[in-house]
This record gives C-alpha cells, structure tokens and sequence, in this order.
C-alpha cells in the first residue's frame, strides 16, 4: 500500500532527493516549500517520474518557529 507524504523544504536538496525517491516507489507526495515559485517547478520535475505524484502536489508553507 502506498504512503502519503508530505515533505518540508522540497524545492532543493534533501527535502526534493526524498521527494524523488517517495515518487519513484509510488507513493503519493505533497512538496512543501517558503518558495513558492521554486517548489512548483520542482513538483514539474517529478509529474510523470511515478504514479505517486499524479496524486499530489506542491503548496507554498513556511515552517519556522
């Protein structure tokens, strides 16, 4: 069964590399980022990578105490 992610500080680095790999084994995925812009882009990058991320997406969230 697959999982449900949701994945702070997605637009680069760690956070987009779990993105990736959550995707590639089919699980469904929302990227979080501060930027906007940038982790739109990034979620571009992963549609059509895996059947996981045709059921997610990206939104603009900012996380800091």
């Amino acid at each position: 069964m697959p999982n449900i992610c949701i994945i702070t500080g997605a637009a680069a680095g760690i956070g987009y590399a779990l993105a990736k790999a959550c995707v590639a084994r089919g699980d469904a995925v929302i990227m979080a980022d501060i930027d906007a812009l940038n982790v739109k882009k990034m979620a571009d990058r992963l549609t059509g990578l895996g059947s996981g991320f045709a059921r997610g997406g990206s939104a603009r969230c900012d996380v800091r105490c």
